[in-house]
């Protein structure tokens, strides 16, 4: 699970669309965190890929879900959207 949990979060901070599709099918789950708090969507946010950031949300990645210190990722969702 941890394995699979860090995997996602490395594919999502590089944009890797394909792989977190394959992942996600495999049982990768949107709501694993990190040590801080962030999610998946938080990583792949970070990565500046919209239509990734569209899928995960479309697939049920939770925009407003808080974890630990991390604020929600519809914080940061945002700017991509919007600008």
């Amino acid at each position: 699970m941890l394995l699979a949990c860090f995997s996602l979060m490395v594919a999502c901070f590089n944009g890797h669309e394909a792989v977190v599709r394959v992942l996600r099918e495999a049982g990768a789950s949107w709501k694993c965190k990190d040590r801080g708090g962030s999610t998946p969507l938080h990583w792949a946010i970070d990565s500046g890929n919209p239509r990734l950031i569209q899928w995960m949300i479309d697939d049920g990645a939770e925009v407003n879900l808080v974890i630990g210190e991390a604020p929600p990722p519809v914080t940061n969702t945002a700017v991509y959207f919007v600008t």
